[in-house]
């Protein structure tokens, strides 16, 4: 449930059963659920202890990939190598405003993404990106 993105196949199943065994669900689904998929949604999955398809978790956006079980390596496999070709520390700035942002003022997150991007924009990695941006080219990329 912490992870970044989510993909699942068309065979999964999703639920938190905890409360049909006579207590409620724990790792985080009672505070981080919620935020992910809305009180409701939440609601339903805590309260009633029902599983879900896929299908379902994808629509509530618990999942934001839905693929066969043949395709569960390759795209999750495409997706790590999209993420590691861009630089880091502008992918970790953005993860942490992501995830700081939840639950605080749009002006807080604002302010925080505001520091985000002077960091990243004082690294050698944003040279790099506008340059090959204007040179036409892939930018290479060394967290920097």
């Amino acid at each position: 449930m912490s992870c970044d993105i989510r993909v699942a196949t068309d065979r999964s199943r999703f639920g938190a059963p905890e409360v049909q065994r006579g207590w409620h669900a724990g790792s985080g689904n009672t505070s981080i659920l919620p935020r992910l998929i809305g009180y409701g949604n939440a609601a339903r999955w805590i309260l009633t202890g029902e599983i879900f398809p896929a299908a379902e978790a994808h629509r509530v956006g618990f999942v934001q990939d839905l693929v066969s079980v043949e395709e569960l390596e390759a795209r999750t496999m495409a997706i790590a190598a999209r993420l590691a070709k861009n630089p880091p520390i502008a992918v970790q700035s953005a993860k942490n405003i992501i995830k700081q942002s939840q639950g605080t003022s749009i002006a807080q997150g604002l302010a925080w993404e505001n520091d985000g991007y002077t960091l990243c924009m004082s690294t050698k990695d944003a040279a790099e990106g506008i340059k090959a941006f204007s040179e036409k080219r892939e930018p290479v990329f060394r967290g920097r």
